[in-house]
């Protein structure tokens, strides 16, 4: 399946709907069938937003011309720095979730988050594991770079 990335901190003007429009309209007519990756959502504009919504609830996506482009075969995916500071303040907090989700509706609309199917946290690593990662990075990279120059 294809991936089609979208970094939403270039539609957090109004004046960057249009765009955001046209390209959609362009991916969703060219790759009606992909994984739609929106970055940081909370960055974009309400009426992007907006579109996404109607996207998401109708699965349908209207373009500059309001005419109707097929987005039910599109896989959408979100992220969001929203509820970061929560989950780092508090990591182990059994009540974590609740939370989390409390601070996404000060920042979205109940009727924009209730259309998406589940809701993840990360929770970032702890430093033996983050040493652990960065190790078997450093070495898969070490060990591609000898195996290149012999």
């Amino acid at each position: 399946m294809k991936t089609i990335t979208m970094d939403m901190t270039a539609y957090k003007d109004p004046s960057s709907f249009r765009t955001f429009v046209d390209v959609m309209a362009r991916n969703l007519t060219n790759a009606p069938f992909a994984m739609y990756l929106f970055e940081e959502i909370d960055k974009a504009d309400v009426a992007v937003l907006d579109q996404l919504y109607f996207m998401m609830d109708e699965g349908i996506f209207y373009d500059a011309y309001q005419r109707p482009l097929f987005a039910r075969g599109a896989f959408i995916m979100m992220t969001t720095n929203a509820g970061a500071e929560v989950i780092l303040n508090n990591p182990n907090d059994p009540d974590l979730r609740n939370k989390v989700l409390k601070d996404l509706r000060t920042k979205f609309r109940d009727s924009f988050l209730n259309r998406f199917d589940a809701v993840s946290l990360f929770k970032p690593f702890p430093d033996p594991e983050f040493r652990q990662l960065a190790k078997t990075l450093v070495d898969k990279k070490l060990g591609r770079i000898r195996s290149f120059y012999d």
